[in-house]
């Protein structure tokens, strides 16, 4: 299931310019792409450009999305960050033993992100929440206004007790240049 947003989404924002969250999350639920997979499965972007959206993520993929492949894609001059991997904000689904209810298996690879996050700067350029077995690998990311990648939820929240799904996940080989420029 692909879904295409239509800016109906705003959120709040400071003084400064900026979604007073982490990664563009906020109490008004998860951010939006502009182009949405909520429970997809053995879908491939290949060769395709996100430019010029004012959406939280050019590109959000969740809600149990599985098989998902993002390849030399080109993410540039993006209100919000180019891509939100997983979900954050479904507690009882992040620590489901049932392998069919995760975000798993997706691979965000030889993607060029260029100039994202200038509006809605909180949102990290490549934002992976509750995943498994994702790769991140071979990206050329240069000029964020916060961080390039970021990968994890929950800030030690599981650590006493039940484990979430999130495991081999592979960060390698990115590039990654003029980053945080916005926030620290």
């Amino acid at each position: 299931d692909i879904t295409f947003s239509h800016a109906t989404w705003r959120q709040p924002s400071s003084i400064d310019g900026y979604v007073p969250s982490q990664s563009a999350v906020t109490a008004l639920g998860e951010p939006p792409g502009s182009v949405m997979i909520q429970g997809g499965h053995g879908i491939e972007f290949q060769a395709c450009t996100f430019q010029n959206s004012g959406s939280p993520y050019g590109l959000s993929v969740g809600s149990a999305s599985q098989d998902i492949v993002i390849q030399k894609c080109r993410f540039q001059s993006l209100s919000g960050g180019a891509a939100k991997l997983g979900n954050v904000l479904i507690p009882k689904r992040c620590l489901s033993t049932n392998p069919a209810e995760w975000d798993a298996r997706i691979l965000f690879q030889r993607n060029l992100i260029l100039n994202v996050s200038t509006e809605f700067r909180g949102a990290s350029a490549v934002f992976a929440g509750y995943v498994a077995s994702t790769v991140v690998d071979h990206n050329t990311i240069h000029g964020t206004g916060y961080t390039a990648i970021s990968v994890g939820w929950g800030w030690g929240s599981h650590v006493n007790g039940t484990q979430t799904f999130a495991k081999d996940n592979h960060i390698t080989g990115n590039h990654i240049s003029s980053i945080m420029q916005a926030l620290n």
